[in-house]
């Protein structure tokens, strides 16, 4: 399959299926490109495809551009883009259409967002404004931009006015609602950036529920590693394919990711500086202003005004909708043959040896990226896997999305599997 194709934006509609249902779709002219050059990493540094999309007069085209598609036995183009890793042998001059495309397939689609010009901050960054009546001067300007002593200047990142909108923009996890092939037009689920006529580079994404297993087969695995049968999963477990929504995992995986991280900027306000029970000067007298203490921001040694304090990223996630995320990960990795469960490790001490061989048996390392999931009783795992390259361990007492998705492999020990599937039935 190939990489994507540049489009152009025709506009929305709805359709409906044969239950009545209705779904928004924006429908795009997707094609006939041509390739005009291919790059390669031996020449060029990297390898791509570069496609040419949309016929147009000479006299629209400056010299070189013009010479670049001569050279090629190719018409005047109005769009040239790249694809990199374009995933498909192809040659110069050679059409490339909608037919690439599935029904059902996840894409990914760039463009570029509508220009709304020189806007103000309450449409630019939603300021609320002033009031509009009894006598207010103050309606939609910004406001104070700073302190006028120190620092004297405009802190850097403040919301002002300024162009808003024309940005790149990409938008992941779109499904093919129907494609027209006749005419080249792709139907896409959901709403794109931009406005009409705005060109696009629609990429496909490598995971087409479609194509996946109907199967929900988990491999056995004994304790030296040999395969000794497979086993399906339970029927409350089983999602099926059309139910498996990537928007869903995508969702509850980022949230996750974003808990994760910890805020690290951190300065000191006045209440948390030590000391400073001491003023600096008395209080009359002297032709300054009164000072109460010597941990004011203006001091050395004194606290911040506004510093930077650390961010919370925190982002919560519905209880349900994460048991529901790990559920269709779990049906994921068994549709495409990457769910295993061994019985246990034959250890009876801290050995890395005994582990590597058993993962080895089984033909899991080192061509693949395994995650295993163990239960804590089981004494000696820990220490004796933790080391092993491409092996990541994680505790069955609460397995979160990222630890089980990026890896190529899930393997469960019998206890693992079983805390695992509780969290999913609990």
């Amino acid at each position: 399959m190939a990489k994507g194709l540049i489009g152009r934006k025709i506009g929305m509609t709805r359709i409906f299926d044969e239950n009545k249902n209705e779904t928004p779709v924006t429908i795009i002219e997707c094609g006939p490109c041509y390739v005009s050059e291919i790059r390669t990493k031996d020449k060029h540094g990297y390898d791509a495809v570069q496609l040419a999309f949309l016929k147009t007069k000479e006299k629209h085209l400056t010299k070189p551009e013009l010479n670049h598609l001569k050279k090629n036995n190719l018409p005047p183009f109005k769009i040239l883009r790249e694809f990199r890793d374009f995933g498909q042998d192809v040659q110069i001059a050679q059409e490339i259409n909608v037919s690439i495309f599935q029904k059902g397939q996840i894409v990914k689609i760039q463009g570029k967002t509508k220009g709304k010009g020189f806007q103000g901050v309450i449409k630019r960054h939603g300021f609320g404004g002033g009031r509009m009546t009894h006598g207010s001067k103050f309606h939609r300007a910004p406001g104070s931009l700073g302190a006028s002593t120190f620092p004297s200047e405009v802190v850097k990142g403040k919301r002002m006015p300024g162009r808003m909108g024309s940005n790149t923009v990409t938008i992941r996890n779109l499904e093919i609602v129907d494609i027209d092939e006749e005419n080249n037009l792709l139907f896409v689920k959901g709403s794109v950036p931009g406005p009409k006529k705005i060109y696009f580079k629609n990429r496909g994404v490598k995971m087409i529920l479609e194509t996946l297993s109907k199967e929900r087969k988990i491999i056995l695995l004994d304790e030296n590693g040999n395969q000794i049968g497979t086993e399906s999963l339970t029927d409350d477990i089983i999602i099926e394919n059309d139910k498996i929504s990537l928007s869903l995992i995508h969702e509850v995986l980022e949230a996750e990711r974003w808990n994760r991280r910890q805020g690290t900027r951190k300065t000191k306000t006045r209440s948390e500086v030590s000391g400073g029970g001491k003023k600096p000067y008395r209080q009359k007298g002297t032709g300054h202003a009164r000072q109460g203490s010597i941990r004011a921001p203006q001091f050395r040694g004194g606290a911040t005004v506004f510093g930077p304090q650390p961010q919370d990223f925190y982002k919560k996630i519905n209880p349900k909708m994460r048991k529901v995320a790990l559920k269709q990960l779990l049906n994921l990795k068994a549709a495409q043959n990457a769910l295993y469960r061994i019985k246990a490790f034959n250890l009876n001490n801290f050995s890395t040896k005994t582990v590597y061989n058993t993962l080895k048996n089984a033909n899991l390392i080192p061509s693949n990226t395994i995650t295993l999931l163990y239960n804590d009783d089981e004494p000696y795992l820990f220490k004796s896997a933790n080391n092993i390259a491409l092996l990541k361990l994680v505790s069955s007492i609460r397995p979160t999305l990222p630890e089980l998705y990026f890896n190529s492999i899930l393997l469960f020990t019998d206890k693992g599997y079983q805390d695992f599937i509780n969290i999913l039935k609990n």
